[in-house]
């Protein structure tokens, strides 16, 4: 079954002032600002993608962000050889971590003829990334939201380095954000887009910055959803018919707190949680390949999760997170990919946090965990069980 570099390849002698733009071209946006573009020096904005690779990989090599490094290697080669992609230029990018707020934050703003598209990065690997997606079970907005407002406010403002919080003695962002900002005035078309915590961040920045009307489309893909106070406020109202979520069969992210109903559930080759990875989804032609209705695990999951916290008040998910989040801590962790042997060496420090937690929150902890447990446990059933058959 094709999938992101096929669609490259197959649409990729096609510039978009010949093919307009399609949900599977936002997502390879929601992908590309997953790679390292910290690496690009500010006085490159404003070149082509194909010139920035070098820049992006000096080595040749996968390198970036999040646990998909060799795909998103991968995706640039595509990249390179594209006439669509690889004459859209990188205008801006913006990229904020600050673990004394719980905030892990990035943003690029791509530009081709009269369309602008603004994508934002979902979570890293980084134990303070997962922090902040977590805290939305019982604070809104989180840091990233507030910066995603910000990010898109600063785009169509007159005084951007003043929206922004940068500085404007910069003389070397002259062609980042000045530029984009008169972008963001002339361009007939503005986009935002974003993957997991990114697609969060594009529909939560569409709704409450302060120019909704000029933002021609909201892409999410398997982002999670809001609170009932952001699904209930006019901004989202404002925005909600310019908003195109899609989801895998076996969404667990996307289905995560309040959610309104309309998406479109996409075929992907990988199993339970791991279909997150947008590699695997399912594209022919120019369109996803639609799933009639989501996997039982994932009903399951998303049931499940939404009953226990419609039983959890937001002052307990406060407790249950953080508590969750010292032990984490107590680990010695700063990426998730460490946390496992972290807590192995750490036995004695974790008894010690959970044994100051009352009874009721760790019942309900308990259950929290037994909830993702299971989410992930499926994953690996459904892998074994393959193995097994050959």
């Amino acid at each position: 079954m094709s999938n992101l570099k096929d669609y490259i390849k197959w649409r990729g002698d096609l510039a978009f002032s010949k093919e307009t733009v399609s949900a599977i071209d936002m997502l390879i946006f929601s992908q590309i600002v997953y790679t390292p573009l910290e690496k690009i020096a500010r006085a490159d904005y404003g070149k082509p993608l194909r010139e920035l690779y070098l820049s992006v990989y000096p080595d040749g090599a996968p390198g970036g962000s999040t646990f998909v490094n060799d795909d998103l290697f991968s995706l640039w080669q595509f990249v390179l050889d594209s006439k669509r992609f690889g004459d859209v230029r990188l205008v801006d990018f913006l990229s904020k971590f600050d673990a004394a707020q719980q905030m892990q934050f990035a943003a690029a703003t791509f530009e081709y003829g009269d369309i602008v598209v603004v994508a934002f990065r979902g979570t890293d690997t980084s134990v303070i990334g997962w922090k902040e997606d977590f805290n939305m079970g019982f604070e809104s907005p989180i840091p990233s939201q507030t910066e995603a407002v910000s990010y898109v406010d600063s785009l169509f403002s007159v005084n951007p380095f003043a929206a922004a919080g940068r500085d404007a003695n910069q003389k070397s962002v002259l062609k980042s954000l000045h530029a984009v900002s008169s972008l963001f005035t002339h361009k007939t078309q503005v986009y935002l887009c974003g993957h997991s915590k990114g697609g969060n961040l594009a529909m939560y920045g569409g709704a409450f910055c302060k120019k909704p009307e000029k933002i021609t489309g909201i892409y999410s893909f398997d982002g999670p959803g809001f609170d009932d106070d952001v699904l209930e406020s006019k901004e989202w109202a404002a925005v909600e018919d310019k908003v195109f979520s899609f989801i895998p069969e076996s969404s667990v992210v996307g289905l995560l707190l309040g959610y309104y109903k309309r998406y479109t559930i996409v075929k992907s080759d990988n199993i339970g949680i791991l279909q997150h990875n947008p590699f695997f989804w399912h594209i022919e032609g120019g369109r996803f390949v639609e799933a009639p209705e989501t996997s039982f695990s994932s009903r399951l999951f998303s049931g499940t999760m939404h009953r226990f916290l419609e039983s959890c008040p937001k002052a307990q998910r406060r407790v249950l997170i953080e508590t969750a989040f010292k032990i984490i801590e107590a680990s010695g962790a700063t990426s998730a990919m460490d946390i496992p042997s972290g807590l192995l060496r750490h036995l004695g420090e974790v008894r010690q946090i959970l044994q100051s937690v009352p009874q009721e929150d760790k019942q309900a902890l308990s259950e929290m965990g037994r909830i993702f447990a299971e989410a992930g446990s499926a994953s690996f059933s459904t892998l074994i069980g393959r193995i097994l058959r050959g």
